[in-house]
């Protein structure tokens, strides 16, 4: 027999009837700033990679150590089926992506 997971009760009703001047306005350039330019990666994960392949899978890995992380980034940069491949770390995102000349 399967137990059923406790109702957890939300504050959603209140939060639609609350009125407008209760939450703080946000400029579209602050708001990008602090959602999109504002990520955190935890003290454990030194990378995440998100590659993307011909058939249109995508397939994310998290690394702790930055030695597995290259030679990920190598084995897919070789793989002839992985079109573009997504680096992120505590210093940027990085986006490399295969051309013609990577197959020569």
């Amino acid at each position: 027999m399967t137990k059923k997971k406790p109702y957890f009760p939300n504050n959603i009703r209140e939060l639609q009837r609350a009125p407008d001047h209760l939450f703080q306005t946000l400029a579209f350039d602050e708001f990008m700033d602090w959602k999109i330019g504002g990520w955190i990666l935890p003290s454990s994960v030194c990378c995440l990679i998100r590659a993307h392949r011909l058939d249109g899978t995508v397939k994310e890995y998290t690394y702790q150590k930055w030695r597995a992380a290259g030679k990920r980034i190598q084995s897919l940069m070789d793989d002839t089926d992985t079109i573009e491949v997504t680096v992120c770390d505590e210093d940027g995102i990085q986006l490399l992506r295969r051309t013609d000349d990577d197959d020569e």
